[in-house]
C-alpha cells in the first residue's frame, strides 16, 4: 500500500480518555480508525477497530458535536500500511515504530 498520512487524537473529556489514531487508506476515502489507551504505544499496547472517520480530522482539534468530548492532536506525519496474515494491518512510521491492528471492526 502507498504511504499515507496518520494522527492520533487525544480523546479527552469522554468517561474513559484514550487515543484515535486514524490513517489512510486511500487518498480520498474516509480514515481508518483505531482506538488504545497509550501514546506512543509500548509492546504491550492493544489497539481496537473502530468505524472510520471523516478526512477532516487529519487538521481538526477542538469539540466534537453532541456532546462527545474534546480531541487533541498528539502526533502525526505519514506511515507505510501493510497487510499482516488475514486479520492484521502493521502500520509503520517514521523513525522506528511499527504496530500492529486488527484490519476490520
Amino acid at each position: 500500500m502507498p504511504r499515507g498520512r496518520y494522527v492520533v487524537l487525544h480523546h479527552t473529556a469522554v468517561p474513559q480518555p484514550h487515543y484515535d489514531l486514524l490513517f489512510e487508506l486511500n487518498a480520498d476515502s474516509p480514515l481508518a480508525a483505531a482506538r488504545c489507551s497509550d501514546w506512543p504505544p509500548t509492546p504491550t499496547t492493544k489497539f481496537e477497530r473502530i468505524p472510520d472517520h471523516r478526512r477532516i480530522y487529519l487538521e481538526y482539534e477542538g469539540k466534537i458535536s453532541g456532546n462527545r468530548g474534546t480531541v487533541k492532536r498528539v502526533d502525526a506525519g505519514s506511515c507505510n500500511v501493510e497487510p499482516e496474515g488475514e486479520h492484521f494491518l502493521r502500520l509503520i512510521f517514521d523513525g522506528s515504530l511499527s504496530i500492529l491492528i486488527p484490519s476490520h471492526l
